[in-house]
């Protein structure tokens, strides 16, 4: 790109704003035509910069997220990330909160991989500011002055300007006027430093904000003027709009209440300007409150109607699921997925220590289920007992409990909630040997690996009884599939340490113990056969754990309300309204238990077409164009009520007829399977891209090809795209048998062939079906 340098851009962005963006826009539409996506990244840091003073216009987010995009197909992981955190930021000055913490999160991702801690700083700044917008100022506090640590250890000044006069406005908010005023004047001094009008102008009107709390108003008016000249000569309408709402202020506060109406009116045009809905429904609540006092009811209603107005412009939200995601983001308080995350994480790479794994298990167990008590008991199968290895109460290691009953009932279901655990008939044992003050609830989680149980994790709640949820049922489930996971790469671990020292040994000796090493790799052979059957055998547990799991649940939860309701009958308790309400709850949780059995029974008849052949689909008699055009129809009408209507879709086929006899569902069924399997995976919601039909003559073969532009896979789930129960969307509703049934269906049935290749610049499925077997 050299009609532009970067330096002459990088210059205007930090000194002259207002001929920055014209400048900008002329370099990423001549980056875009020359398709430099390198430089179209790049270009989007300084965009996303003159953006937060010019004001965030739909069309320039639009050109951002093209930027965005052209960074993440390149892998310039410094470039994403700084692009997604001028991003959080244009919508976090639209008040979209929801959508800038999704930004600053994907950005805080982007900065670690990258390294890069000025955007990792930017974005912990983003979420101080969302915590501000909904008034929990010490949560914005706290994790302000983490992020000033950060700008003053790699020593960006313009950064901790920002942190800084941020850490002044929550300070402001909480009625700290001394340590407001301390930040403010520090954020005025690196802003000095750095010659940036703009941020002067902010640390002026802060501190002019603040005397006016103060009732010191000429001095505020002082502050005001010097605003106003900084503001003015970095272009920076967002501060102008705050000056002449200040003076207003001050105006109305001396009753001079023409003057606040005209100062209010020349803030809400700059207003307009930064497209502020926040700032424009609050300078008309202002103007309505000062038209109203000097008797211009005309005007007042319409500066009450304009309020209302702006105010429906602005998303609303659930502060309390905000307030708790941030605080995961945070990580003030981490939520139980993260906690998962980081065992996983923990555990995975490198503990070679059995003790070590379950007792960090163990320590994230308390806080993911939030229970009072967590324990994991080793079933020894030779003596049919479970041995408890690792407990959160020393007095409970190596105990032992020989329980059949719990084995019995780990064959229905792993999951075992006792609500009460005295009326529960699977927890006596465990109540009277157990603990030496039986709990109120417990919670079983069994654990199995290849059909055989493992062991089993215990919770318990103490002094009061706990109705066990089904999110309770599911993270326990993923702890101890990543306890299991953790113990078997341990047990493989162990296992190549051990066939490393047998290769050292084979390496001096080849000639005496070839018989021991072809025995050996025998032996590996079939481990990894057994592995390949785990996953499968592992990925059926996982889809039938949940509906199975839930009508446990609701069984379990329905014969505690019974013995509730027994114990009400005996005692004489038994009202008409308690038995109304029983029989209307019971009545949900049978409806619930039919609801998850017919889900099983679904995926279990799904499982049995796949692996028998007992309904032959027929042969028919059809043309290629038309069969293809069907499946256009569908698809199409797929993607228009899917929240992917962006997607384009195309068709390509040969000119001349073409006429087959042979299983056309079949070949309908497995081109839909990976149009849909391309939709699923390759885009996310509302993402731009292309999917290709395409049908062609190679020789003997027919082609049939479904190609597109999305994110491609990695090597690693090209290996396995074709096995059964693989899937990358784990939890998600997709049970990995989609690609499994089209390759056993093109191998078999229609004896050609279906193959797979993938890149970052998207994926393409092939189907060979050979003429001679499908033409008339």
């Amino acid at each position: 790109m050299p009609e532009i340098s970067f330096e002459q851009i990088q210059y205007l962005s930090e000194h002259e704003r207002e001929r920055a963006p014209e400048l900008c826009l002329t370099a990423i539409y001549l980056a875009r035509d020359e398709k430099d996506f390198a430089s179209l990244a790049k270009l989007g840091l300084y965009f996303g910069r003159v953006l937060d003073v010019r004001g965030n216009r739909d069309s320039d987010l639009g050109l951002m997220l093209e930027c965005l995009q052209a960074a993440q197909n390149q892998g310039l992981g410094l470039e994403e990330a700084h692009i997604l955190r001028w991003l959080g930021r244009a919508h976090y000055t639209r008040a979209d909160y929801l959508k800038a913490m999704q930004l600053w999160a994907q950005c805080l991702d982007a900065a670690e991989a990258a390294g890069c801690d000025l955007s990792w700083t930017e974005a912990k700044l983003g979420i101080c500011q969302i915590y501000d917008a909904l008034d929990l100022h010490h949560s914005a506090i706290k994790i302000g002055q983490k992020a000033m640590q950060r700008a003053l250890q790699i020593k960006d000044d313009w950064l901790s300007c920002r942190v800084a006069l941020s850490l002044g406005v929550n300070y402001f908010r909480l009625g700290s006027y001394a340590e407001a005023e301390q930040s403010y004047r520090l954020s005025y001094d690196f802003a000095q430093r750095i010659s940036h009008p703009e941020d002067i102008g902010a640390a002026h009107y802060r501190l002019a904000e603040l005397l006016i709390a103060q009732n010191q108003l000429p001095q505020a008016e002082e502050e005001l003027d010097k605003a106003a000249t900084a503001c003015e000569q970095a272009k920076d309408y967002w501060g102008l709009a705050n000056v002449y709402g200040f003076n207003a202020r001050i105006a109305h506060l001396k009753r001079e209440l023409i003057s606040a109406q005209q100062l209010l009116e020349i803030a809400i045009g700059y207003a307009y300007d930064c497209q502020s809905h926040h700032m424009l429904k609050r300078l008309y609540g202002m103007l309505a409150e000062v038209c109203q006092q000097n008797q211009d009811a005309p005007a007042a209603l319409q500066a009450l109607q304009q309020q209302q107005a702006h105010g429906a412009e602005i998303k609303t939200f659930d502060v309390s699921i905000i307030a708790e995601v941030l605080d995961d983001l945070s990580e003030l308080q981490a939520s139980p997925e993260r906690l998962l995350v980081r065992l996983h994480n923990q555990l995975l790479p490198g503990l070679n220590i059995e003790q070590a794994i379950l007792q960090q298990a163990i320590a994230h167990g308390l806080q993911i289920i939030k229970s009072d008590h967590c324990s994991f008991w080793h079933f020894h199968e030779q003596d049919k007992a479970f041995i408890c290895l690792a407990s959160s109460d020393p007095e409970q290691m190596h105990l032992v409990i020989n329980d059949p009953e719990i084995l019995l009932m780990f064959d229905k279901g792993l999951s075992i909630p006792a609500h009460l655990a005295q009326h529960h008939r699977a927890c006596k044992s465990w109540l009277t040997q157990v603990f030496a003050e039986p709990p109120q609830s417990i919670f079983l989680q069994g654990i199995k690996a290849f059909n055989r149980i493992k062991g089993l994790l215990l919770f318990s709640q103490q002094h009061q009884a706990r109705h066990w949820h089904i999110q309770d049922s599911h993270l326990a489930n993923q702890l101890a599939m990543i306890v299991n996971t953790a113990m078997e790469n341990l047990a493989r671990q162990q296992d190549m340490k051990q066939i490393a020292e047998l290769n050292n040994e084979l390496e001096e000796r080849v000639a005496t113990r070839t018989a021991e090493l072809e025995k050996a790799m025998h032996e590996l052979m079939h481990q990894t056969q057994m592995q390949n059957l785990n996953t499968m055998l592992a990925g059926l547990a996982h889809e039938m754990n949940t509906p199975l799991g839930n009508a446990l649940l609701a069984n379990s939860s329905s014969l505690a309300e019974v013995q509730q309701l027994i114990t009400a009958f005996h005692e004489q308790r038994l009202s008409k309204q308690s038995l109304a309400t029983f029989l209307e709850q019971d009545l949900k949780s049978h409806e619930l238990m039919e609801r998850n059995i017919a889900k099983a029974s679904s995926l279990i008849q799904q499982l049995k077409d796949l692996l028998s052949n007992s309904r032959e689909p027929s042969i028919e008699l059809f043309t290629l164009s038309e069969m293809l055009h069907s499946c256009q129809e569908l698809f199409q009408a797929q993607l228009s009520q899917s929240e992917h209507s962006n997607l384009k879709f195309e068709l390509q086929s040969p000119s001349q007829e073409l006429r087959l006899i042979s299983y056309r569902a079949i070949i309908e069924q497995c081109l839909q399977q990976l149009l849909e399997n391309s939709l699923r995976h390759a885009f996310s919601a509302n993402q731009q891209g292309k999917i290709l039909l395409t049908a062609l003559i190679e020789g003997p073969d027919l082609v049939l090809q479904v190609s597109d532009n999305g994110q491609g896979m990695s090597q690693s789930t090209q290996e396995q795209c074709f096995n059964p129960f693989f899937t990358t969307q784990f939890g998600k509703g997709s049970n990995g048998l989609g690609l499994y049934w089209v390759h056993q269906q093109c191998t078999s049935l229609l004896k050609g062939s279906i193959s797979c290749q993938s890149s970052e610049q998207g994926s393409r499925f092939c189907i060979r079906l050979p003429l001679q077997e499908h033409q008339q």
